[in-house]
């Protein structure tokens, strides 16, 4: 396992209080980069410094979508962003996504998030079949696509969430 001064990591944000935040937070130094780039133009990520001369691609690359997918109105343009990342990426490497849903959730809860999502045309929920469908060819690691308040836990029948988490995982 890769120790603290080993792991590199690079923070990619398109929004500037987003990046003001990262920054502020973020450990500088020779580990950590940062970079202002629009997660859909994945070509542009990989080429970019902060990634291209910092991330080393013979080695497994960890890539965290988390809280992002959910603004991406089109199927279509999730899977081209997720092939983009997961293509260029060693065998080894893993992507681990979050993304609202309103699979699990009482009826009343179901109908406040569809009410909410019909209303803010920026909020896409989607559910665990459509999530499988856009991480198609990536291994999904146990427990799979679950509820992201049980990820992991060992509680599987915990749904107190209206969030899917898994990671996949780039196989040979």
């Amino acid at each position: 396992m890769p120790g603290p001064d080993t792991v590199r990591t690079t923070y990619v944000d398109f929004d500037p209080l987003g990046m003001n935040h990262a920054r502020a937070h973020l450990t500088p130094g020779d580990a950590v980069r940062t970079l202002t780039a629009d997660l859909l133009d994945t070509d542009r990520l990989f080429s970019a410094p902060e990634v291209a001369d910092h991330l080393d691609p013979t080695s497994p690359i960890a890539v965290s979508v988390h809280a992002t997918l959910h603004w991406i109105p089109d199927d279509d343009a999730v899977r081209h962003t997720l092939h983009g990342l997961v293509s260029p990426l060693p065998a080894g490497s893993t992507v681990s996504i979050t993304h609202p849903t309103a699979d699990h959730v009482p009826a009343i809860r179901r109908a406040q998030a569809d009410a909410v999502a019909d209303n803010d045309p920026t909020l896409h929920l989607r559910n665990a079949h459509r999530l499988h469908d856009l991480l198609d060819g990536l291994v999904l690691l146990p427990p799979g696509l679950a509820p992201a308040g049980s990820w992991n836990t060992g509680d599987a029948a915990s749904t107190d969430t209206a969030t899917w988490a898994g990671i996949g995982l780039k196989a040979a």
